[in-house]
């Protein structure tokens, strides 16, 4: 009995000159992952400690009262000065959305989650991507810190201001702009978004690149 042709195994063809077709990588949170672990933690450490540090330089050079309108100068150039400020947020960018701390505080939670499951989910090849994740998980973990852990006496006589994030770089030219107040936990995330951003955008092209040079191979004839 001959057997047909369609009965015979099927094997992959392999181009010379060609990679081999990678194995798919499986989802985790630590393999080859290392560039997303590194930098949280010391920039969770820088944060806090310059949250701390510029927040009791200002009080201390203002008589050691508290007050959110305290400032130091650091430097002015005719287009730009730049000051250390002790101002207090309870919302996001600007403020905005202060009387939904409570709910803010929980949003913000939901982010670190989910951030994690693109962590998850994104393949270790993305290196550019995972370090922009954890900027970002860096910076969101910063501030929540100050929304569920941070008190001090400044709080005491301003209890509306509990679980505050502490905003303390102040860039503003009295006479045509003001961009409000950040700190480092801000920075990390706005720099991690739009690395993310930039990531994503190059991303389609690798993956249609990909997909195309997979369709030349098999439509080649033997």
């Amino acid at each position: 009995m001959v057997a047909n042709e369609s009965d015979q195994p099927i094997s992959a063809t392999v181009i010379p000159g060609e990679p081999l077709p990678a194995a798919e990588e499986a989802p985790t949170l630590f393999a080859g992952k290392l560039i997303f672990w590194i930098p949280i933690v010391p920039l969770i450490a820088l944060d806090l400690w310059s949250k701390t540090w510029a927040f009791a330089l200002v009080t201390g050079k203002n008589a050691g009262q508290f007050s959110s309108q305290n400032d130091v100068a650091v430097f002015e150039l005719s287009w730009v000065r730049f000051e250390l400020v002790t101002w207090l947020n309870r919302g996001t960018i600007w403020g905005l959305g202060d009387q939904f701390h409570d709910y803010l505080k929980f949003l913000r939670v939901g982010a670190i989650a989910l951030i994690l499951y693109f962590v998850y989910k994104t393949a270790s090849k993305h290196r550019w991507m995972l370090l922009a994740l954890g900027l970002i998980l860096a910076g969101a973990i910063g501030n929540l810190y100050d929304n569920f852990f941070h008190f001090d006496d400044a709080y005491s006589t301003r209890p509306q201001f509990a679980g505050a994030v502490r905003d303390f770089i102040h860039f503003f030219d009295p006479e045509v702009w003001n961009f409000p107040a950040f700190n480092v936990a801000d920075s990390c995330i706005s720099v991690g978004a739009v690395s993310l951003f930039i990531a994503l955008w190059g991303l389609p092209n690798v993956e249609s690149s990909d997909s195309a040079k997979v369709t030349a191979n098999s439509s080649d004839g033997p």
